[in-house]
């Protein structure tokens, strides 16, 4: 038994003035674990819901940091990535971090409640006792009349509608808003910027180095967003897989999905002027060659060699670290900028900043699509765009997006006739 597992336990069996002197997670659970000693619950039934309490919030503390008030913090993003979790998918956020091997590799590091994976059914039953859980602190006749509930919403109340019923894999939650990409951008021009004339004190090269280093992030950051590319095929990429079309003056990219699945991607003149930008700033022509050998991420070189000198390629894994790393720039600038709005549970400033704290490269992958597609891209042109192979598929991914151009329809025909 954990020490996380027995805490709660202990403060339920004791009485507790629910929440009328401290809001916050350990009060809660405590109230609701009392609730069930009432109904005189077993004591496997106590032990089993405890256990799952604990362990929802052990995962939140991994995505977020310790916090007084995790509970009332969760999103469905994080309950999508629960039920994920619970049957065997690593656990990406703040405190989740990677740990080396020491020969280069890197894998998952083993997490708390998370040693087995668990089939689809067990971690339903995981699922309906947090959804008991939320709906027993959303009720207000549990409360004093004097005291509102301690939560407003129930993070696991989309998953009942599909996931739990067996449509895991085809449901898009990790997405991001547009702000989270711009502080990421921001972020990587500011470390540009500081490093554009070395500063006094330090070494040339390793001034030049990290300036190079800003310059390869916000190209990936951009490429990921745009070309809705998966972080192994964006380390497969090379300069060549860059066509230009001379007669119409028209960029693509040709890439491999899956199954070694090949797809075109046109191009917009923006990705062009990023690529020049990024090329130059490693010693480069600005537009590559048809047989440019190079890879797309280049290495940094050392000294004062011209960049892309090395041909080898970056990993997968040095992407992956490489969008973290900038996120999480990005989140402690925000939480600098407004720190009390930053703490304050659901301000839309703390989302991004939890946001930006849990996301990793294939959020850009959903979250570039899910743009273009409230924007008006036809769902069709989506499908192709990212590999799939069907628009259905598409559709089903991306059921989330953003109805309001629908209902602006609905208003402009029916409103005259109601009214």
């Amino acid at each position: 038994m954990t020490s996380n597992h027995l805490a709660i336990q202990t403060a339920a069996k004791h009485p507790v003035k629910i929440l009328t002197e401290k809001d916050d997670d350990a009060s809660a659970l405590a109230a609701w674990l009392n609730s069930l000693a009432g109904v005189r619950a077993s004591t496997n039934t106590f032990d089993t819901y405890s256990f799952e309490a604990a362990r929802w919030r052990a995962f939140l503390e991994l995505r977020h940091g310790p916090s007084a008030t995790l509970l009332a913090m969760a999103t469905e993003a994080d309950a999508m990535d629960y039920l994920r979790a619970l049957q065997g998918e690593p656990v990406s956020g703040r405190q989740a971090g990677r740990m080396s091997d020491g020969k280069g590799r890197h894998e998952a590091r083993p997490l708390p409640y998370f040693t087995k994976p668990l089939q689809l059914r067990s971690a339903r039953t995981c699922i309906a006792r947090l959804m008991s859980f939320y709906a027993w602190l959303l009720d207000k006749n549990n409360f004093p009349k004097t005291h509102r509930a301690y939560l407003e919403h129930n993070p696991f109340h989309n998953l009942a509608k599909r996931e739990l019923r067996g449509v895991v894999q085809l449901q898009v939650k990790r997405l991001f808003p547009e702000k989270a990409l711009v502080a990421m951008l921001e972020a990587a021009q500011r470390d540009c910027d500081a490093h554009a004339v070395d500063s006094p004190g330090s070494s040339r090269g390793a001034g030049r180095r990290t300036r190079l280093r800003a310059e390869r992030t916000r190209w990936i950051l951009i490429l990921l967003f745009v070309a809705w590319l998966r972080r192994d095929e964006l380390a497969r990429l090379r300069m060549s897989d860059f066509h230009h079309e001379h007669l119409e003056g028209k960029w693509t990219l040709q890439t491999l999905g899956k199954g070694n699945k090949p797809r075109t991607i046109p191009l917009p003149p923006l990705i062009i002027a990023v690529l020049a930008r990024y090329r130059e700033a490693m010693g480069l022509p600005p537009l590559p060659e048809p047989d440019d050998p190079l890879p797309a991420v280049l290495p940094i070189p050392r000294g004062h060699a011209a960049g892309g000198t090395e041909a080898t390629p970056l990993s997968a894994d040095v992407i992956y670290t490489t969008v973290k790393v900038i996120a999480h720039k990005a989140a402690d600038a925000l939480e600098e900028s407004d720190p009390a709005e930053a703490k304050r549970p659901g301000s839309d400033l703390s989302m991004t900043i939890r946001t930006l704290r849990s996301l990793s490269p294939h959020w850009f992958r959903h979250s570039g699509a899910t743009t273009a597609l409230n924007r008006g891209m036809p769902l069709q042109e989506a499908s192709k765009l990212l590999g799939h192979a069907s628009p259905a598929t598409t559709a089903n991914m991306y059921h989330h997006l953003d109805d309001a151009a629908v209902r602006d329809r609905l208003e402009a025909t029916f409103g005259r006739v109601i009214s």
